[in-house]
């Protein structure tokens, strides 16, 4: 097993699957701490893939995504052809 399972503990399962939680992050920062030599998933994350496969990431994360153009947008110029 890759070290990086490690550091992971499944702490429930939802209708997407099991959620993890990190051992390296601060409770109280939220921030990791070893992210000067964090794994590459985590220099990687997040990835396209995550969300291909059903993954989601949670209000407490500090990415967020936000599409280049609205759904709406894109529907309104198809529906115009």
């Amino acid at each position: 097993m890759h070290e990086f399972y490690t550091y992971l503990e499944v702490i429930e399962k939802d209708e997407t699957g099991l959620v993890f939680k990190c051992s390296n992050i601060d409770s109280e920062t939220k921030l990791c701490n070893i992210h000067k030599k964090r794994p590459g998933i985590c220099r990687r994350y997040p990835q396209e893939e995550i969300f291909t496969m059903g993954g989601a990431i949670t209000e407490e994360c500090g990415y967020k995504l936000v599409p280049i153009v609205s759904f709406a947008e894109v529907l309104g110029k198809e529906l115009k052809k």
